[in-house]
């Protein structure tokens, strides 16, 4: 609620910088589904005790780190395709 707030308040400018709001964006919301995911192993290890099937500290350290990576590896792909209408065509095969 507060993101569309703030992106209508500033609109114009967004349309100046759209590419790295889009990756920021992008990058936040992928990287918080891996760490909502990476919680949900976290407890497991906590709780239920489930080191061995789950990993440990370690493992959820490293995953975080994979996560982010792979988000912001996503989110340039995305902006890319969004600022170049011809890497749809590369995609597609269209052409």
């Amino acid at each position: 609620m507060l993101l569309k707030k703030w992106l209508r308040k500033n609109k114009k400018q967004l349309s100046k910088k759209h590419g790295l709001h889009l990756f920021i964006i992008l990058v936040f919301m992928t990287a918080g589904v891996g760490t909502l995911i990476e919680f949900i192993e976290l407890s497991a290890v906590v709780f239920l005790g489930a080191e061995k099937g789950v990993g440990g500290y370690m493992n959820n350290a490293i995953d975080l780190f994979v996560n982010f990576i792979g988000a912001v590896t996503a989110a340039l792909i995305a902006v890319y395709y969004h600022k170049n209408k011809g890497f749809k065509k590369l995609i597609t095969g269209d052409g």
